[in-house]
């Protein structure tokens, strides 16, 4: 026997027995979600603080009718009890969860709703998921192409951790469908954006898909929000995406700020990252600025501080060790005489031990109880925001650096975007666990910081980090992503790239569509000037600036182009490459050029202040380019060639006060004709055209 509730759109039903979810139907599109029983899988699961799972397997079940859904009641002989409901929403059915105990075993995390045996929706060539990871990621036929547990569990959706933009999930949703017919987006609208994980993996020949919550206290409660269940219509992640931006953009955290500078949204055409900073290297900071033709944002690279900050895990050991700066003056001189913008590199929230300030440094580590959280984010002796002593110094050495060099931004790296924010510590200046305060407490210092900083520079100064999630999307101003980058990058696509490279995967501009201007500056790319890299650089590069990013040359893990005689000395960088002897081609500069000249002319007030539609439909012929990945930590895909197929010509839909442009860019060397949304274009080589609607 089941349980049924439902609406004219969405039906879905429980086994009377157990509480198990056994079927989810989508009935405006005839869809069934759960194409096979799995009975062996419970109803939920709770992960205890010292890391093992409790299922329901003996528990007293009961249910009952309420006014507008199903109450399910779990009991267990250990004292847990679970509560859910299921209600009918506008949107599709909403679940909410309690569960409590009063077993000293406690409580971390609360598995609530779980589906299994999700087969097929359209069939092979149709069927898609739709996950924020890396801020989009559509994947074709996840039955066909997931693994099981044990390898989808590296790739990071078995839990996937919100908030997270290296690991994890950058906003509160995922959606399976099947192309042009519909299917179910599954998202929590919670305005608190509090610690959870968004599971989505195969097991047993089937998939699975849950939510899991962090629980604040270990003896339980309600999860504040809801998990909801949507039935797509028209099948393309646009869909979701629209649903989802509705909800989000009532948020005031998703609303645009007057403070974002001009010159970073409008002026800019062209960004560096990495750049040696205590060295001299203001002949290439000169040649950027000329392939720019514009205004240039240089991020600099790690070596700055008095000591500390390279990218073999040292860093800096409190006040002592940041100033004064090596920061090279003639670096400094060559961004001002072009009218060009810099900010220091930061290992913002990761400092070690061995200096005057041991005490302070070890009670202010962020607590992490590795076992109720796993999986977790990075290891690293991360700094907690909940205590004065790294408050002061954060607001300290951020305005320092302002008043004693005058920096125009500043970027932190490994920061708070790329760790669950969960301290287990109890000296701190907030409750322990995963709770709400953690998150304000860093909400706080950054505000704080970001203060000071424009008080001592007279304007506002923007603050950047590395990759991007919804719960910080207020604090800052741009981020540094390489998500687009896949595969000439690394980092937070890279446990996709084999899917991407063969075409079973690929980057959406998921973020920038849902939070449209209110979106930080996407930095994206990870480009450079030499033509070894292979003609997929430009591609990648004319995929970051029809997506309203700002393209950024990288020279983090490989040197500078060799320059009129000048040659970047691996042996003052901090980290550890070979010099390769790669040359700048004039080709590639020339096209850069271009995209920032696009950048910061005809498509700039669009990218900068508009919302992205959903893009038109391109016929183009595919063409097979090449890369070289040698840019990189030296992992298993150091120095990796290989081609990709792609699409000749690509292009995004963008609308700003009425007015609608298409955004077409052809990276390649020969002129396209291509046809949008039923009309012919010819895009030249190597351009990017924009076409008033």
């Amino acid at each position: 026997m089941t349980l049924t509730l439902g609406s004219d759109s969405i039906t879905i039903s429980f086994d009377d027995r157990t509480g198990r979810i056994v079927s989810v139907r989508n009935e405006r599109r005839d869809l069934e979600l759960v194409e096979n029983d799995a009975a062996e899988v419970p109803a939920f699961r709770v992960r205890r603080p010292d890391g093992t799972w409790r299922e329901p397997a003996s528990d007293v079940f009961t249910h009952e009718r309420s006014d507008d859904g199903l109450r399910l009641r779990w009991r267990g002989d250990d004292g847990l009890e679970l509560v859910a409901t299921a209600r009918v929403v506008e949107s599709g059915i909403a679940f909410g969860v309690t569960a409590t105990t009063a077993d000293a075993a406690g409580i971390a995390v609360v598995e609530y709703p779980l589906v299994a045996g999700i087969g097929r929706l359209g069939g092979p060539g149709r069927d898609k998921l739709l996950h924020s990871h890396g801020t989009g990621l559509l994947v074709d036929d996840p039955l066909d192409l997931f693994e099981e547990d044990g390898l989808d569990d590296t790739r990071c959706l078995r839990y996937s951790p919100y908030p997270d933009g290296f690991h994890g999930s950058t906003l509160q949703l995922f959606a399976y469908y099947a192309e042009g017919t519909g299917g179910f987006l599954v998202h929590t609208p919670d305005p608190e954006r509090a610690t959870k994980w968004f599971g989505f993996h195969k097991s047993g020949g089937d998939l699975s898909a849950s939510v899991l919550h962090d629980v604040a206290s270990p003896e339980g409660g309600a999860v504040p929000y809801e998990t909801v269940v949507t039935p797509m219509t028209a099948g393309t992640w646009y869909e979701a995406a629209d649903v989802y931006r509705g909800w989000a953009r009532t948020n005031t955290w998703a609303q645009v700020r007057p403070q974002h500078s001009d010159w970073l949204r409008k002026d800019v055409g062209l960004a560096t990252f990495g750049i040696n900073a205590s060295h001299d290297r203001s002949v290439w900071f000169d040649l950027y600025h000329r392939v720019a033709g514009t205004p240039v944002f240089h991020i600099l690279g790690a070596n700055w501080p008095r000591y500390g900050q390279d990218y073999h895990n040292t860093h800096p050991r409190g006040r002592a060790d940041w100033f004064p700066t090596r920061l090279s003056q003639e670096n400094l001189d060559m961004i001002a005489k072009n009218g060009d913008y810099w900010a220091p590199f930061e290992f913002d929230l990761l400092a070690d031990l061995g200096g005057p300030e041991d005490a302070d440094v070890e009670n202010g580590r962020l607590g992490q109880n590795l076992l109720s959280l796993r999986p977790v984010t990075y290891v690293r002796p991360y700094m907690c925001a909940g205590t004065e002593y790294f408050r002061d110094l954060h607001r300290w050495r951020d305005t320092t650096l302002v008043e004693e060099h005058g920096t125009d931004a500043l970027y932190y790296d490994i920061s708070v975007s790329n760790l669950l924010l969960h301290c287990d510590a109890t000296t701190h200046d907030h409750a322990p666990g995963g709770g709400l305060d953690v998150a304000d407490c860093f909400r706080r210092m950054y505000r704080a910081t970001s203060a000071s900083a424009s008080t001592a520079k007279r304007r506002h100064v923007p603050m950047g980090t590395e990759v991007i999630n919804e719960a910080v999307l207020d604090l800052f101003d741009f981020y540094q992503a390489r998500a687009q980058a896949t595969p000439i990058g690394p980092f937070e696509l890279d446990y996709f790239r084999d899917w991407i490279v063969a075409g079973h995967a690929e980057h959406v501009p998921l973020f920038r569509y849902v939070f449209g201007p209110a979106a930080p500056i996407a930095i994206d790319g990870w480009s450079n000037l030499a033509p070894e890299t292979g003609e997929l650089t430009n591609w990648v590069a004319a995929k970051v600036l029809i997506n309203g990013g700002l393209l950024e040359l990288n020279y983090e893990f490989a040197g500078l182009e060799d320059l009129d005689g000048h040659i970047d000395d691996p042996s003052e960088h901090y980290w550890d490459y070979p010099h390769r002897g790669y040359s700048v081609d004039a080709d590639r500069a020339a096209f850069f050029g271009r995209i920032a000249a696009v950048r910061t002319g005809e498509a700039g007030r669009w990218l900068s202040d508009g919302d992205m539609l959903p893009a038109p439909v391109i016929e183009a012929p595919t063409v097979e380019l090449d890369y070289f990945r040698y840019n990189t930590f030296r992992d298993g895909g150091y120095e990796e060639r290989g081609t990709m197929t792609v699409p000749a010509v690509v292009g995004t839909a963008w609308t700003l006060h009425g007015e609608v442009i298409w955004l077409l860019a052809n990276p390649t060397a020969e002129p396209v004709d291509a046809v949008v949304d039923g009309e012919s274009v010819t895009v030249p080589a190597r351009e990017i055209v924009v076409i008033t609607r």
